[in-house]
């Protein structure tokens, strides 16, 4: 039976420290497109972050010990409260999770209104995730890791109310014909996707008006500060 390679023996790997670029140049180009102040990381993935300018507050939550986060937490349940980031970075962490779809609504629960979201994966149809179908120790992926296709994430996004911004492939540079043909999906591993929350708040609207009460004996009374309707009594019987 094929041994499979542990998380943090796999981010040693020279194919590692090359995904890991890789990634670092996505986060990169995609940062001034970034809103807001705080930002949380969900996911051991190392350290390999770009340098955050200093308005941004930036927080690390991994779930494997021993792997540059600043806490640790069960990816189905974080401990954080709800609307307490404005940007959160899922690297690889919906492959390692128990239940990706949970960890979707468990970061969807912590964005803050109009927060942005961007996914970082391996696909499972490029050479580095059908690679890792075969005996070879080099193509080997981390052995508890279970690459989602970008397709499949979307669809749960659109569930959740996100709106997917932008959508791209990373990895090695691919010729202009075979990003045509879209060939490069198969040649470079990584894809990411940037989504952005579309809830709005809303607030329930106020009764600015009360509602009229039949009073006994059928007799109509309209409130008086919002209606001029009067009050019309019935005619007194005779004795």
């Amino acid at each position: 039976m094929r041994q499979g390679i542990s998380l943090q023996d796999w981010l040693h790997t020279p194919r590692a420290q090359l995904a890991m670029r890789w990634e670092k140049a996505v986060l990169s180009r995609l940062w001034p497109r970034f809103y807001g102040h705080s930002a949380l990381a969900i996911g051991s993935w190392g350290e390999h972050l770009p340098v955050f300018p200093p308005r941004w507050r930036v927080e690390v939550v991994g779930h494997e010990p021993g792997l540059h986060c600043g806490a640790l937490s069960d990816l189905w349940e974080l401990p954080l409260m709800d609307s307490s980031a404005d940007l959160a970075i899922l690297r690889h962490s919906l492959a390692f999770a128990r239940s990706p779809h949970r960890l979707l609504r468990e970061t969807d629960r912590i964005l803050s209104q109009r927060g942005q979201l961007l996914i970082l994966n391996f696909s499972p149809f490029s050479s580095w995730g059908l690679g890792s179908k075969l005996p070879l120790r080099a193509m080997q992926l981390p052995h508890n890791m279970r690459l989602l296709s970008a397709n499949r994430l979307i669809d749960w996004l659109h569930l959740l109310d996100f709106r997917v911004e932008d959508m791209g492939h990373y990895g090695p540079r691919t010729p202009l014909w075979a990003e045509r043909l879209g060939v490069n999906r198969l040649i470079q591993p990584g894809y990411f996707i940037l989504a952005r929350k579309q809830r709005l708040p809303v607030r329930p609207l106020q009764q600015g008006w009360r509602q009229a009460q039949p009073l006994w004996g059928g007799q109509v009374a309209m409130g008086r500060s919002r209606s001029s309707a009067r009050v019309i009594p019935f005619p007194q019987r005779n004795a």
